[in-house]
């Protein structure tokens, strides 16, 4: 038994530490972030099912705060993951605060610069991306924001719960569900309001292929 706990603690700690490298290499690097699934285009509609983490469902969701700003030394983009995640202390958010309680420059800085994006990570299966189509088929990364998890959240546990639930939204056969990510323009941004859970699309997925993804 505590063979088996400390592979799982291994590979969940190998998995967040991928994780982590990932969203902290230079944006100028294509290959930071292939295991993701980019999608954010307007006008667009993108299809994914929800996946559980199979090594421990408890981490389906990797919730995580993060800082990023246009260096103002070499002029690049610059992201770190906030110790905040971890409950640890986050010199950035100490400063940002303190600079708030600056001057009406130290106050501009602050929100130029040092402000935190509380993120979620899950795994999906990806039904119709139409934008890199390659991407069927596949398992990605879907990194949401605040809007997106309230849409997910209303569908596992809300409001709509009682038409989906957690076991269909994370059902991978065709008694699952399917999610919409609908992409709008709305003041030159991406918007998501109207994605939405959906009936499965026919994958011809057995659950013996199901549970083949799951893993």
């Amino acid at each position: 038994e505590k063979t088996t706990r400390a592979m799982k603690n291994k590979n969940k700690n190998a998995m967040f530490q991928s994780i982590k490298d990932s969203l902290n290499k230079e944006s100028g690097s294509n290959s930071s972030f292939k295991d993701f699934i980019k999608a954010n285009q307007k006008g667009k509609t993108y299809k994914v099912r929800l996946l559980p983490y199979y090594e421990n469902p408890d981490n389906t969701f990797f919730h995580f705060f993060e800082h990023g700003w246009k260096s103002r030394a070499t002029g690049q983009y610059q992201s770190h993951l906030s110790p905040s995640t971890f409950e640890e202390p986050d010199p950035i958010s100490e400063t940002y605060f303190r600079l708030k309680n600056g001057t009406e420059e130290e106050q501009a800085l602050a929100d130029e610069h040092l402000r935190r994006r509380e993120s979620w990570l899950v795994n999906v299966y990806v039904v119709d991306d139409p934008v890199t189509p390659e991407n069927n088929g596949t398992v990605k990364i879907w990194r949401i924001g605040r809007k997106l998890k309230n849409i997910l959240s209303r569908a596992i546990d809300g409001d709509e719960a009682d038409e989906f639930g957690v076991e269909k939204v994370f059902d991978l056969t065709d008694n699952g569900a399917t999610f919409k990510i609908i992409v709008e323009e709305q003041g030159g941004w991406p918007n998501y309001d109207q994605s939405k859970f959906t009936t499965a699309i026919k994958t011809d997925s057995s659950e013996e292929k199901a549970m083949e993804i799951y893993k």
